[in-house]
C-alpha cells in the first residue's frame, strides 16, 4: 500500500495571506490564487508520490490544473527556502461538486517527503516567510 499520511497545517490559506498575495504577486487580480484551499500528504517515498500521482492523473473525477515539481533537481531550491515538494493545483470535477457548483474551483495538493516534513518548525515556516516577504518587497522597489 501507499505508505502517507496527512500533513499538518492549515486547510485554508489565511484571509489575510490571500488578499496580500492578490495585491502583490497577481496584479490585484484574485482569479489567480490557486492555493486557497489546500492539504498536503506526506509519503515515505519517491515512488510512493509517482503511485500518488498516477491515481490523481488517472482519475476522471479530477482535472489536474498545474504541477509545480520542487523536487526536481534543476529546481532552485532558494526559491522555496530549500524545501522540496510536488505542488498539483485541481478541481474536482465529481457528481457532488457539480452539484455544488464548485467544479471550476482550484485546490492545491502538497505532496512531500517524509523526510521533509520532519524538519518543518514554526520557526522554519516564519523564515521562509520573512524571506518570501523581503524579496517581494524588494522586487515592488525595483519596479519604482
Amino acid at each position: 500500500g501507499l505508505c502517507c499520511s496527512s500533513a499538518p497545517g492549515d486547510r485554508l490559506k489565511p484571509m489575510v495571506r490571500s488578499v496580500e498575495k492578490v495585491v502583490r504577486s497577481y496584479d490585484s487580480d484574485p482569479s489567480r490564487i490557486l492555493d486557497c484551499c489546500r492539504r498536503g500528504i506526506v509519503l515515505d517515498r519517491v515512488s510512493d508520490v509517482l503511485r500518488c500521482m498516477e491515481c490523481l492523473m488517472s482519475n476522471e473525477n479530477v482535472d489536474v490544473v498545474r504541477i509545480r515539481n520542487r523536487m526536481d533537481i534543476s529546481h532552485d531550491a532558494r526559491d522555496s527556502a530549500g524545501f522540496r515538494n510536488l505542488v498539483v493545483n485541481l478541481r474536482i470535477q465529481s457528481t457532488k461538486a457539480r452539484e455544488l457548483g464548485v467544479t471550476h474551483h482550484v485546490c492545491e495538493l502538497q505532496l512531500v517527503l517524509r523526510c521533509f516534513s520532519n524538519v518543518l518548525s514554526p520557526d522554519s515556516h516564519r523564515r521562509y516567510q520573512v524571506l518570501r516577504n523581503c524579496r517581494q518587497e524588494l522586487a515592488k522597489s525595483l519596479l519604482l
